[in-house]
């Protein structure tokens, strides 16, 4: 009788992995089948071969229009995002980046930056490659948490 003690995908050991992101995954609260206990909770990583760089700034503005056609800018904030961009991957490794990137908090790291804090900006998008592949590419805007906030809030 033979005892399955773990199960794993295929590993690649080396010094460096190049066009790969690892990405870094904690949670104060129990999330996604996880349990977190004790006064410092773990850290999970997985790597993932993926592009990290391609950058865009969405904003956002709150505006009132009067009677008179004239019109007060409210509040305007600009984020800055960094788009996620999965190679092919099987489907549960997507599910495992899917839960991850939900985590209160999460760091990406590729071959040229350090840690970079993020958060889901919008929705992990998968793509199939075609019929006949288990593989698919995936997509995710992640918004950078960075100290600095750039809006503007009226006050008056």
């Amino acid at each position: 009788m033979k005892t399955i003690i773990a199960k794993s995908d295929c590993l690649l050991i080396k010094e460096s992995h190049a066009n790969t992101c690892l990405i870094k995954y904690t949670s104060e609260n129990d999330y996604a089948d996880i349990v977190y206990t004790g006064a410092t909770p773990p850290i999970f990583q997985i790597r993932v071969e993926a592009q990290f760089f391609r950058d865009r700034f969405p904003e956002e503005d709150e505006e009132e229009s009067f009677d008179d056609g004239s019109v007060i800018n409210l509040s305007s904030e600009i984020r800055k995002q960094i788009a996620l961009m999965v190679e092919p991957a099987p489907s549960h490794i997507h599910e495992i980046l899917m839960k991850a990137l939900k985590h209160s908090s999460v760091t990406i790291t590729n071959h040229e930056t350090e840690d970079i804090p993020v958060s889901k900006g919008e929705k992990y998008e998968r793509e199939d490659m075609d019929l006949r592949s288990p593989l698919s590419k995936a997509s995710c805007w992640l918004n950078i948490k960075t100290g600095e906030f750039f809006t503007n809030v009226f006050n008056g």
